[in-house]
């Protein structure tokens, strides 16, 4: 089963990693079910740096990134969105 998730319902500018941490947390729990999520930012005017990395570069961490990819689709992400969610993965996932 895939899961929609709005970004927008968290609110529209989204900036802490307090926030982020509650959607990264509910995106957790249905990729643990074994469901696969469409995580869409679309109607999000503005996500920080913080916020990104929080949602999205944790899970990166988190999760094998072949998986992952599997079961994790973004969208409605404008090209600054996207590059800084490329950035913040790449941070993350990094090997020392």
């Amino acid at each position: 089963m895939t899961k929609h998730i709005r970004i927008r319902d968290w609110g529209k500018s989204l900036g802490s990693r307090a926030r982020a941490a509650e959607v990264r947390q509910y995106i957790a729990a249905q990729l643990d079910k074994g469901d696969s999520v469409r995580l869409d930012f679309g109607g999000v005017d503005v996500a920080s740096p913080s916020f990104i990395d929080e949602l999205v570069g944790k899970l990166f961490v988190a999760y094998e990134q072949h998986e992952l990819r599997q079961h994790l689709k973004i969208v409605g992400t404008d090209a600054e969105t996207r590059a800084l969610i490329r950035r913040m993965v790449s941070e993350r996932t990094k090997k020392d």
